[in-house]
């Protein structure tokens, strides 16, 4: 009998004659590859058993974690005991062993061709896989298979999956409309009957096949795909029948990958330092999304044109609803990367340019080429986005497009789907995590001069563990290396406070304040009265929160000798604390585009207020001194509560209000946003009008 099955062509050698019985045995993976937890790296004698501990054990972990406010500490722990795992340390001696052997420049070339895969023997390796496939599910009728994602990207690593669509429009629909499993797909990503039967009848030979094991499907998914493993290679495999649209962003990468060898060796090294530092995983960020924030550094280096600028005059090619095309084969429109710039240039470039980006309130926006204001984007300002919305509802046959998820805590807009932001499953503490390894790489690259060894910078990033040496760096990481209910001793902005006498907390100017602050005062120029001016507004807008957030009483307390003044000002203030009601326990920290954070928190306290006022269990009685303490360059701020009798910290117990408190109102500051209190959203309007 004939088989009608139609593979595809855009595989890099795909064609050999012997490549059903090729076996690449040096590319082999292990058994063991598949069931080995990402996160503790555990294993497991199945892929089902494996996803369910990475959900019981991490995820549930991971979102109670970022309820609370913690999880930072951990992430840093488990990461530093991955890098020092027996495993990592054997991997680094081969790869430190490997870059000696090297000519100088070569080095990057050593650590890719050490960790990531061959292409001509990926190539043979999908081949066979693709022949396989062909062979079980030729018994289904037509199909046409096409790979996606790293494997056609040439971005993969030696343990990546290998993520396949498989065109399944010409399979038959059998009458599986009743079947348990059925129902349980997700009816918006399968809206068809003939695709939800499909993808249960290749489900169904998969699990029959002896050429495949661990079959499992993920039916509930935002894009339901097949998890299984082939038996004589070992790769993991994705099968997805209903997301064509993953082939249009692979081509685009791809074509962006071939066109400079210093982009896909940008794009590999960053892949492997962000597996290394665990950054890839659930609830976490995708290697897609880190893939798009790659593409819009390169925009902000004027070296890649925006999606907008690519597009123009170029035939639409619309899949669900978006519009695919692009144009990268023109001269004008070519990649420039200039001459003496090197692949390692462009690493160091991308960790300094990330380095204190503010997240929080901008949306990255590779089709625009440009940082967007969360609260300047809406359909009316970006007409592209208001018309994709219209294509999208066109083809969902009247259903509204969703819009783009800007309250999340990072937004990285997908290059050609504009209402989607890729980095939506971000938990905050995972986004805080994120921020302190691009400091620590900065960091690492800050410190290269030109006769700083390339190998040992680069082996540095891949494998030196977060000891955040620089001092302004752990001031940052102290914010949120405390998780909720812990002692949050340490030393003062001064460095002449003991630890066991109060609890301290610090504050140092962001990026972000600091732009504040000058676009709000145009006339101060001055670096060091930028900073004064943030001191004065951070020490006022602590005295505010103590007494409209959490009600208390404060009184004046001298301030101590040895804070000697400068021009005429105080260095900080102190003041005797009271309160007899808690306003703090269960009090959340999330944003809101309907509210500003500090109206939130205004709104809560009046909650709270109103059910514990009389209500005897949160009746306290929290008598305490709190000092802010300015450093004398104003770079800092430290945050010190102590007792009123001069008792050390240390004698509370761990339950104790005051330590309750603190802990609550360091988040309190944490979340502060300068800017929405120094810049009004009407000025922010209005100044975005004037600059269109």
């Amino acid at each position: 009998m004939k088989k009608h099955v139609n593979m595809a062509n855009d595989v890099e050698n795909p064609t050999a004659p012997a490549v059903a019985a090729a076996t690449p045995v040096e590319e082999k993976m292990p058994e063991s590859l598949n069931t080995k937890c990402s996160v503790c790296r555990l294993n497991f004698k199945s892929v089902q058993e494996c996803l369910k501990h990475e959900l019981l054990a991490h995820s549930l972990q991971k979102k109670i974690a970022a309820k609370s406010g913690g999880g930072v500490e951990s992430r840093i722990k488990a990461t530093n005991k991955f890098l020092n795992s027996k495993d990592k340390q054997e991997e680094r001696t081969k790869l430190h062993n490997a870059m000696a052997k090297c000519h100088k420049g070569q080095e990057l070339s050593g650590i890719l061709n050490l960790l990531c895969m061959n292409d001509d023997s990926l190539g043979l390796i999908f081949t066979r896989i693709q022949t396989c496939l062909e062979k079980e599910l030729s018994v289904l009728g037509v199909v046409k298979i096409f790979p996606f994602g790293s494997i056609a990207s040439r971005l993969a690593l030696r343990d990546s999956d290998i993520d396949i669509f498989l065109d399944a429009s010409q399979i038959p629909a059998r009458d599986l409309g009743q079947s348990p499993k059925h129902r349980r797909l997700n009816p918006e990503a399968m809206a068809t009957s003939q695709q939800r039967g499909a993808f249960n009848r290749i489900n169904a030979v998969l699990h029959r096949s002896p050429l495949f094991v661990d079959v499992f499907a993920i039916r509930a998914a935002r894009v339901p795909i097949i998890k299984c493993k082939h038996r004589d290679t070992g790769f993991s495999i994705d099968i997805n029948i209903s997301c064509p649209s993953s082939r249009e962003n692979t081509q685009f990468i791809s074509e962006l990958v071939k066109s400079d060898r210093r982009i896909h060796e940008l794009l590999v090294f960053l892949k492997l330092w962000a597996k290394n530092m665990q950054i890839i995983g659930r609830a976490n960020m995708t290697s897609y999304c880190l893939i798009t924030m790659v593409i819009f550094y390169l925009q902000q280096e004027n070296i890649l044109k925006s999606l907008q600028a690519l597009q123009q005059r170029c035939p639409i090619r619309m899949v669900q609803g978006v519009n695919y095309t692009f144009n990268l084969q023109s001269k004008i429109n070519r990649p420039k990367i200039p001459q003496g710039r090197s692949t390692v240039d462009l690493i160091k470039r991308f960790f300094q340019f990330y380095r204190g980006y503010n997240f929080e309130d901008n949306m990255i926006s590779p089709f625009y080429g440009k940082t967007i204001p969360k609260k300047d984007f809406t359909v009316q300002k970006y007409k592209d986005y208001y018309i994709q919305m219209l294509t999208i509802t066109q083809y969902e046959e009247g259903k509204p497009a969703e819009p783009i998820q800007l309250d999340r805590c990072m937004c990285v807009q997908d290059s050609f789907v504009l209402n989607h932001n890729v980095a939506r499953t971000m938990l905050p503490p995972n986004k805080k995590y994120f921020v302190i390894c691009l400091e620590s790489a900065a960091n690492i690259c800050g410190n290269m001069t030109k006769k700083t060894d390339i190998g040992e910078t680069l082996e540095r990033l891949l494998y030196e563990t977060i000891g955040m040496p620089n001092p302004t760096l752990e001031k940052e990481v102290a914010l949120v290396l405390k998780p909720i209910g812990s002692n949050s001793e340490s030393n003062s902005a001064n460095g002449n406070y003991d630890s066991s006498q109060s609890l301290s907390h610090y504050l140092s100017p962001s990026k972000a304040d600091l732009n504040s602050i000058a676009t709000a005062h145009p006339t101060v120029t001055d670096p060091t009265a930028i900073l004064r001016l943030w001191c004065e507004h951070y020490e006022s807008a602590i005295q505010k929160m103590l007494c409209e957030f959490y009600h208390m009483d404060l009184q004046t307390k001298d301030t101590p000798q040895k804070q000697k003044r400068l021009d005429n000002e105080e260095l900080g203030h102190s003041w005797q604390i009271s309160a007899s009601v808690d306003l703090w326990s269960n009090r959340f920290f999330q944003r809101t585009l309907q509210q500003t954070y500090w109206e939130y928190q205004l709104g809560q306290t009046e909650r709270l207020l109103a059910l514990r006022r009389q209500d005897s269990n949160f009746a306290v009685q929290l008598n305490a001194v709190l000092s802010v303490k300015i450093k004398s360059d104003y770079t800092s701020i430290s945050i010190n509560v102590s007792l009123p009798d001069g008792a050390p910290i240390s004698s509370l117990t761990k339950k104790d209000p005051l330590r309750k408190f603190f802990n609550v109102f360091r988040n309190t500051i944490q979340n502060y946003c300068l800017k929405e209190e120094i810049l009004p959203a009407e000025n922010t309007d209005k100044s975005f009008k004037t600059q269109t």
